[in-house]
């Protein structure tokens, strides 16, 4: 991805004008609800994605597409490092 000098220019700007006229302790009230906030768009995201997988039920699918769903798995638990 190539990002351009004005978009950086921009983004800067935005971000410090807030910056600028926003108290640092006014900004550490407004975390907690943020959080709250986010916290409750992820849960809602997360079981929108839900709704769209198919159960675990094997007997519901057929060999070829268990087969296929669990490649996908496999490769996707791949994709991620191991901390242990």
């Amino acid at each position: 991805m190539t990002f351009s000098f004005l978009a950086l220019v921009a983004v800067g700007v935005a971000a410090g004008l807030p910056a600028w006229r926003v108290d640092l302790q006014d900004l550490f009230l407004g975390f907690q609800p943020t959080t709250v906030a986010l916290s409750i768009m992820a849960a809602a995201v997360l079981v929108r994605l839900n709704r769209g997988m198919p159960t675990l039920d094997w007997k519901s699918l057929e060999p070829k597409g268990r087969k296929n769903l669990t490649a996908k798995i496999v490769k996707l638990q791949q994709e991620y490092p191991r901390y242990y």
